[in-house]
């Protein structure tokens, strides 16, 4: 049975008798995230059988006979094993994959294997072999939305389980301002629940005072401040999601923004000042704002804010790749022309 969303998929996992799943497969792009939901899963394997054996194999720079030879190892004292295996696409690539029938065929001891992995092709021919028995939650393909909805309910689970609350609008700003880095963005929420103590709910104003260094330090505000007001290129990252570019968005949405408030300035001959309308930004960074705005103009601004809702559409309409995404998005900001795309997801 295979699920690409984790609510559907461990309630499936809890209809279940305990034993009678031999191979839970998660596959996600990110090593933190799937390393999460297999936490899960064998924290409600031992809740339900406290004899069973659980062992943790790295995949990382691993081989196949490692794997093996692991799997081959019986439990001295135990009626059973949990295998743990993430990064499962090294120890067993796409081209060779390993052979895992004749350890989930049963045997004189339970086996069951949970593996993490980046590449569902990796693990196929164990899922076609347990079919109708093996569990998969496969992530790979979500959608940049739901990655982005499924992130944010992971943050507010997170301060619930410090039994707060947590302002959406909050969450949104965290999440637009960090992007979809769920081990980062887990780390700033902890560090305000910390600070926090005995306060029920986190809200906008403990951001404005806990958090107005989200807007200073953030990555993706400084990446977007780079792409508007200096025109400059993206270093990417090789694992660069489409969902991190989307996210990036809110940050190059509110420097557009900020951009069109100082032409208004400028053009009713009003000081760019420091204060209400700025927040706390700094006059000098002001007045390096407000000498791109006097060279690019008023219209090059508002053009790249309708541009951007342009490209965004196409992105979540799998109309365009995150490569061709990003070479756009510097079009936009250097306003050259817009070509329609024609280029299909990779």
């Amino acid at each position: 049975m295979k699920y690409q969303n984790i609510k559907s998929f461990f309630s499936h996992v809890e209809r279940q008798q305990q034993g009678s799943i031999p191979l839970f497969v998660v596959a996600a792009s990110s090593s933190f995230e799937r390393k999460k939901v297999m936490g899960k899963i064998v924290a409600h394997l031992q809740h339900g059988n406290g004899g069973l054996e659980v062992v943790h194999f790295d995949g990382e720079g691993r081989k196949g006979e490692d794997f093996l030879l692991e799997l081959e190892s019986p439990s001295l004292f135990s009626k059973g094993r949990v295998v743990v295996c993430d990064g499962y696409e090294q120890v067993s690539p796409k081209k060779a994959p390993l052979d895992l029938k004749p350890f989930l065929s049963g045997g004189p001891q339970e086996m069951i294997l949970v593996v993490g992995t980046s590449d569902f092709g990796s693990i196929n021919g164990a899922y076609q072999y347990l079919k109708k028995s093996a569990v998969v939650l496969d992530l790979l393909g979500e959608k940049p939305w739901d990655h982005r909805d499924r992130i944010i309910q992971t943050v507010i689970g997170r301060v619930m389980e410090s039994n707060k609350t947590i302002d959406p609008k909050v969450v949104n700003l965290l999440v637009d301002q960090h992007g979809l880095d769920l081990a980062g963005l887990e780390q700033e929420v902890d560090k305000w629940i910390t600070y926090l103590g005995d306060e029920d709910e986190i809200t906008m104003e403990h951001l404005r005072l806990l958090g107005s260094h989200i807007l200073k330090e953030s990555s993706n505000y400084q990446i977007a401040e780079t792409l508007v007001w200096e025109g400059k290129s993206l270093n990417l990252k090789k694992d660069f999601q489409m969902g991190e570019m989307l996210a990036l968005l809110g940050s190059v949405r509110f420097h557009l923004t900020l951009a069109l408030k100082i032409c208004y300035k400028l053009q009713n001959q009003e000081p760019v000042q420091e204060g209400a309308h700025f927040g706390r930004m700094k006059q000098k960074k002001l007045n390096q704002y407000a000498t791109v705005c006097q060279k690019m103009g008023e219209a090059h601004f508002r053009n790249a804010i309708v541009a951007l809702f342009e490209l965004e559409l196409d992105a979540k309409n799998d109309r365009i790749n995150t490569p061709l995404f990003h070479t756009q998005l510097i079009r936009i900001l250097k306003h050259e022309p817009i070509e329609r795309y024609t280029l299909s997801l990779a």
